[in-house]
């Protein structure tokens, strides 16, 4: 398992789409108000507790896949 990290800046809905990743995945992290794509990265590496982690940008939504 890794940890998620959240990287929002200035993104409208990033809000919205962040409660909606604590839905599925609650000890998602976040990385806020970070400018620079390469600082906000730095800093998420810092928040993650794994050697490797998932960033999900704050543009991104995810959508739940239902397995049959």
């Amino acid at each position: 398992m890794y940890d998620i990290v959240f990287i929002s800046y200035q993104e409208p809905n990033a809000d919205e789409n962040y409660n909606k990743l604590l839905k599925r995945f609650p000890l998602a992290k976040r990385v806020h108000g970070v400018k620079g794509i390469h600082q906000a990265h730095i800093e998420a590496a810092k928040k993650a507790c794994t050697k490797m982690f998932y960033v999900v940008d704050g543009d991104a939504l995810i959508l739940s896949l239902i397995h049959i």
